[in-house]
């Protein structure tokens, strides 16, 4: 029994024993900072101590309105408990508008003024800003323990509350909304731990006091409960702040001896890789140049050098160019890069590279700006001297009589001569690409494409015949030779080729076979002619001696005196010429008959 009435006890008292930390948590979390901010005027610090401090101010009105008796003492305590509000209002503007450096600032105050107002109300409208008149008090079980909530008829000043915790939150919306748009890992953790905490327990706030005055809910008021969480993460990352720049100062002076051996370090590999590195103070408008950098531009190593001296080194025509971009790369973050010309003491030009990537302060406003600069004068010579060689280039190869043509690494073709141009009679516009190969012979295009990719695959030369429309529009034969080409250092660039018209030449080549064939057949022609002339010899006899034979037989029959062993005779030696004849025949047939070739099986088979 004694144990149970122990227990009890320890359940009635839960809600003072939260309510109780809560109060010392936030009045430890203050101390620290209202010391940080009063000695190093750090105001997000003070704000951020006022914050703690209201919140422990509005968690020691709850529990006295918990565990208030009588309508009049829960009036009052209702009544000052707006106090606290009206500075944790005051609070979170401030130190969002210190800490994150965003926003629209009209909001917060605005939101402050209306907090105000319902000050002014709370204590002009008794009992209080919540209630016209509170009639009964009503008691709920919270945690184990009876706590003492109000009834009665509810003020339409609440509202003006409401709207107060609308304006602070879209202050602190727009607040971390800008502060995540400005970049930055650092920039984007603030705004998610602290606007993002900021922003959810306002509404939770503000809701759990709307739902508990228009008695939705059975609940005692929370104000305090969730006001904690946003104490918790602004002191987290003040604290953090804290320690990071503790921990900084320590690192910056055990690394001093280290910075300068660095620099030494990297001002040599910068001599050697011929950079002069810079550094402008936009604030001061002060430059820091190395050595190298100060001979290059011509400066004196005293010589103090702002913007406008600088500039005034630059050739006149690349001044106001290189002006406009530093100007754009301040407003906009983005990297600064540039090549321009420096007139040096002496009168001579020399051609410079430069980049730089500007810095922002803690508010993110334009601080400095650092970066590089690099002799690039003998790389500009070579370039002129390419682009005068390359123009040396296209002018041979529009007065060369030929067509001339190039191509890329991806097989299209990027330039084609003066005398290309005049055979088509098309734009650049219509051949670049794969566009010449509209005017190839549809006939011989797919072979055309054949050879000229399976070259191009295989990086060899090639030759190739195909048909190209003219002007006029008649196709004429092309020959079209294309080589590989690299650069210096065997890069592969893609191809270069020549084109001739070869359609007279075509011609002569189809007149000439036509005259080779005209011959053949005159010579079979005479050689049947030979052969007709001895066949006709050969035939002739035996035919001849038949007739005479034949007719010598008429005649003695005629005369009625031939006799029987004549007749004989007659027919014998017609019957031998009748074989002789044929025996010709014979002959001349076996010699241009046909044999029919026997083929031979394979050796494996």
């Amino acid at each position: 029994m004694l144990s149970t009435g122990r227990s009890r006890v320890a359940f009635m008292s839960m809600v003072t024993f939260v309510w109780a930390a809560v109060i010392g948590a936030c009045a430890t979390m203050a101390l620290p900072h209202l010391l940080i901010g009063s000695k190093h005027r750090a105001w997000q610090n003070l704000f951020f101590a006022l914050a703690a401090l209201s919140v422990a101010g509005i968690a020691c009105g709850e529990l006295a309105i918990m565990h208030s008796v009588t309508t009049e003492q829960l009036g009052r305590a209702q009544q000052w408990v707006h106090v606290p509000i009206f500075f944790l209002a005051v609070a979170i503007v401030g130190f969002v508008h210190f800490y994150f450096g965003t926003g629209r600032l009209w909001l917060g105050i605005s939101g402050c003024l209306v907090r105000f107002v319902t000050l002014v109300i709370d204590f002009a409208a008794p009992p209080n800003l919540n209630f016209r008149v509170i009639t009964a008090l009503r008691h709920v079980n919270f945690l184990g323990e009876t706590v003492t909530m109000p009834e009665g008829v509810g003020s339409p000043w609440t509202h003006l509350s409401e709207l107060s915790s609308l304006l602070i939150l879209a202050f602190v919306v727009d607040a971390t909304l800008a502060l995540w748009r400005r970049g930055g890992r650092e920039n984007r953790r603030r705004g998610a731990v602290v606007g993002g905490s900021l922003a959810l327990f306002i509404v939770l706030a503000a809701g759990l006091s709307a739902v508990v005055n228009a008695q939705v809910v059975h609940l005692p008021y929370l104000v305090s409960l969730p006001f904690m969480g946003v104490i918790v993460a602004m002191g987290f990352e003040l604290s953090y702040d804290i320690l990071r720049g503790a921990q900084t100062a320590q690192q910056l002076r055990v690394s001093r001896a280290a910075l300068r051996e660095s620099e030494a370090r990297m001002g040599l590999a910068a001599g050697v890789a011929n950079l002069s590195l810079w550094c402008w103070d936009v604030r001061s408008d002060e430059f820091w140049l190395t050595k190298e950098g100060r001979a290059l531009f011509g400066f004196s190593e005293s010589e103090r050098i702002n913007l406008e001296r600088f500039l005034g080194t630059i050739e006149e025509g690349d001044r106001a160019r290189i002006k406009e971009s530093v100007q754009t790369s301040l407003a906009s973050g983005d990297e600064y890069e540039s090549e321009y010309r420096v007139i040096q003491p002496d009168g001579r030009t020399r051609w410079v590279a430069t980049y730089g990537r500007r810095e922002v302060d803690e508010r993110g406003k334009p601080a400095l700006m650092r970066g590089m600069t690099r002799d690039i004068t003998k790389r500009k010579m070579a370039e002129e001297a390419l682009i005068e060689s390359d123009a040396r280039f296209f002018a041979v190869a529009d007065a060369a009589p030929v067509m001339i043509w190039m191509s890329g690494p991806d097989k299209l073709c990027n330039f084609f001569n003066k005398g290309w141009f005049e055979f088509t009679g098309r734009t650049p516009a219509q051949e670049l690409g794969n566009g010449w190969t509209e005017g190839v012979h549809r006939e011989d295009l797919a072979h055309c494409l054949e050879v000229y990719g399976n070259a191009f695959d295989a990086r060899q030369p090639f030759t190739m015949e195909y048909r190209l429309r003219r002007k006029d529009g008649e196709y004429r034969w092309i020959l079209d030779s294309g080589t590989a080409r690299t650069d210096l250092d065997g890069v592969f660039l893609g191809y270069i080729g020549s084109c001739v018209d070869i359609t007279e030449r075509r011609q002569a080549e189809l007149d000439y076979q036509v005259q080779s064939t005209e011959l053949a057949r005159v010579g079979r022609v005479a050689l049947m002619g030979e052969l007709a002339a001895s066949l006709a010899h050969e035939i002739n006899n035996p035919v001849g001696a038949m007739v005479a034979n034949a007719s010598a037989g008429q005649r003695m029959i005629a005369r009625g005196n031939i006799a029987a062993e004549e007749l004989s005779e007659l027919l014998v030696d017609i019957v031998a010429d009748g074989h002789r004849a044929r025996e010709v025949i014979e002959g001349i047939r076996n010699m241009v008959r046909r044999t029919e070739a026997t083929p031979n099986p394979p050796k494996n088979a």
